[in-house]
């Protein structure tokens, strides 16, 4: 899905009085329809979904003959097969890993996977881990608490980001960040953080990926540099029909009394109520 391509047409004369009509049908299926606007000697699919079959019939307007072209079939890679694998020179094999990851999901959802040291099971530094583990279940619009660490003895030069492929394109795309250069803690201790599941987070079962890189900072989640460690993982969204306000505000502020300020989310219908609590510090 989202990887554009394109077919054309050989042994075809481009000229008057000759038009093109591509036709598609789910593949093996023989049922080809038109294509809105196909009507050229090439055609540029941009997001195919299912494996596909296409053909093109040409017609000679002067006589109103047409010839079909053989048909193309063009498959579909599940979508667990288009992720790509994190590239490292030198992986985890000099200490530099991802030992323990934890996050805590909704109840008694949880991954756990503490002390793996160092997994080349799937590549120098990556460890596809999402069979190991039930997809953890979050909520839409609601934050989670993550936590991780290695056993490099200088942990703060090992830098974890995480991404979530909340749109399900076999891609990590820039706006499916939810953590950026995170300094590790060293075992047993643990670096936390928090990570928002975005209110427009598609429900349904979705690929996240905790990658650990040496030094270097804003690092995406394929491109190739000297030590770390990835693993994958599944978290399962869970729709909701409550959201949080968008802003919160203080104001006048004194020792005994404040003014709260919300900026209420329009997705939320009917009543809404809230509830305030007050921690001294």
């Amino acid at each position: 899905a989202n990887v554009p391509f394109s077919v054309s047409l050989t042994g075809s004369t481009i000229a008057g009085g000759i038009t093109y009509q591509w036709q598609s049908s789910p593949a093996g299926a023989n049922t080809f329809t038109n294509i809105a606007g196909a009507t050229n000697i090439s055609l540029s699919i941009a997001n195919q979904t299912t494996a596909t079959d296409y053909r093109c019939v040409v017609t000679c307007t002067n006589s109103n003959s047409s010839q079909t072209s053989n048909i193309v079939s063009v498959t579909q890679k599940p979508i667990t097969d288009c992720y790509c694998t994190p590239s490292y020179s030198t992986g985890c094999s000099d200490g530099d890993n991802l030992n323990s990851f934890v996050l805590q999901g909704e109840g008694a959802s949880i991954i756990s996977d503490l002390n793996t040291g160092c997994n080349n099971t799937h590549g120098a530094g990556y460890a596809n881990r999402t069979a190991l583990f039930t997809p953890v279940n979050v909520l839409q619009d609601s934050e989670y608490e993550v936590k991780i660490n290695t056993t490099y003895s200088s942990p703060t030069f090992e830098l974890a980001s995480i991404w979530i492929d909340f749109n399900d394109n076999g891609l990590f795309d820039s706006s499916e960040k939810l953590l950026t250069d995170l300094p590790l803690a060293m075992t047993p201790a643990f670096a936390t953080a928090k990570i928002l599941i975005p209110e427009s987070a598609l429900p349904g079962i979705h690929r996240m990926r905790v990658r650990v890189i040496y030094s270097n900072t804003g690092i995406d989640a394929c491109s190739s540099v000297t030590w770390g460690e990835t693993h994958d993982y599944n978290v399962n969204v869970i729709a909701v029909t409550c959201y949080r306000p968008i802003n919160v505000q203080l104001s006048d502020v004194t020792k005994d009394s404040a003014l709260v300020t919300l900026t209420t989310n329009v997705k939320n219908t009917g009543a809404v109520t809230y509830q305030y609590e007050v921690r001294e510090s």
